[in-house]
C-alpha cells in the first residue's frame, strides 16, 4: 500500500472497517459493521475476504478471490486437498503486508476447517480459522 508521496504505510497504522461482525456463534454476515480495526487485525480480514470472493467478482482485481465455501461440493482427496492450500496460501501472499501463510485443511462431521497462520511484515504470526459447517454456515475466527 503507498500513498501519494510513495511513502510506503506502516502496518500499524493500518485502519479499516470490519465486514466481519463480532457475533455470538462467530456467524458470517458480509456487510460492514462499522467496527472499526487496526494494524494486523485489517491484514488478516483482508485475507479472510479473499477467500470468501469468488474469482472474478471483482472488477478492480479479476484476479483475486478464492470462494472457499465452494470446499462443500468437492470431493475431498489428496490433491484437491493440496490444490486448495496451495491456492489459499497464494491468495493470502498477494495481500500487502503478507510475508507468508501456512495453511491445514481437515474434515471431521461434516465441518471443513482452515487453519492459518499468517507471518505479516513485522515477523509476527497471526491465526485465522474459518470452519464451514453443514449447510455453508460459516465460522471466522480473528485474532484479537
Amino acid at each position: 500500500m503507498i500513498t501519494a508521496d510513495t511513502t510506503p504505510v506502516a502496518l500499524a497504522a493500518l485502519a479499516d472497517f470490519s465486514t466481519f461482525p463480532a457475533t455470538a456463534d462467530g456467524s458470517l454476515a458480509l456487510d460492514l459493521t462499522a467496527r472499526k480495526i487496526y494494524g494486523a487485525a485489517v491484514v488478516v480480514e483482508w485475507v479472510a475476504r479473499s477467500w470468501f470472493t469468488p474469482r472474478g467478482s471483482l472488477a478492480w482485481a479479476t484476479g483475486l478471490g478464492e470462494d472457499v465455501r465452494e470446499l462443500e461440493n468437492v470431493t475431498l482427496d489428496g490433491p484437491t486437498v493440496h490444490s486448495w492450500r496451495g491456492r489459499l496460501i497464494a491468495q493470502a501472499r498477494k495481500r500487502p503486508f503478507v510475508q507468508d501463510c501456512l495453511v491445514a485443511l481437515s474434515w471431521a462431521n461434516r465441518v471443513t476447517t482452515i487453519n492459518a497462520r499468517l507471518v505479516l511484515v513485522d515477523g509476527k504470526a497471526y491465526p485465522l480459522m474459518v470452519s464451514l459447517l453443514a449447510a455453508s454456515k460459516v465460522i471466522l475466527t480473528l485474532p484479537g
